[in-house]
């Protein structure tokens, strides 16, 4: 991979971005096909009856949750605009703890397991090509670009 630090190779996309508070204003506009990435989540059971030196109680079990397992919990729904706040129900930053032990922590933000990331490439490579000569959008010849996906993307 290779470093590039001109701003102006960028300016495709850019011009693409409208600022608004929809996929258009962090991804840009006109593309065929989108796909967001929900942070996995990291989820632990503990047993409240037990502890360890420092007070807290025994880890029995841990695990990588999707959103849907919390919405299982929660009884919420996810939808494509979908926020953390609103499948939890819960507004601050503290662990989301459920009455059969599990805790789920926040979704890390700006970070994307690399083992995860490596099984996610594997499915938007099929759905992406790469423009070999003149570009048939405002796309510089041999950037990689989303084409119609084929089938629903799950990673992990």
């Amino acid at each position: 991979m290779e470093l590039i630090t001109d701003p102006a190779r960028s300016a495709w996309l850019t011009a693409r971005i409208d600022g608004s508070d929809t996929v258009a204003g962090t991804s840009g506009s006109g593309f065929e096909a989108y796909a967001r990435l929900l942070h996995p989540l990291i989820a632990y059971r503990v047993d409240p009856s037990t502890a360890d030196e420092h007070g807290e109680p025994l880890v029995l079990e841990s695990s990588v949750w999707r959103w849907s397992d919390v919405t299982a919990k929660t009884g919420q729904t996810v939808y494509p605009d979908v926020a953390w706040s609103t499948v939890s129900g819960r507004d601050d930053e503290r662990e989301l703890v459920f009455d059969d032990g599990w805790r789920v922590e926040l979704p890390e933000e700006g970070w994307f397991d690399p083992t995860q990331l490596a099984a996610l490439t594997e499915h938007l490579a099929a759905a992406t090509t790469s423009s070999a000569g003149p570009s048939t959008s405002n796309a510089p010849a041999g950037t990689t670009t989303m084409s119609k996906a084929r089938r629903p993307l799950q990673a992990g």
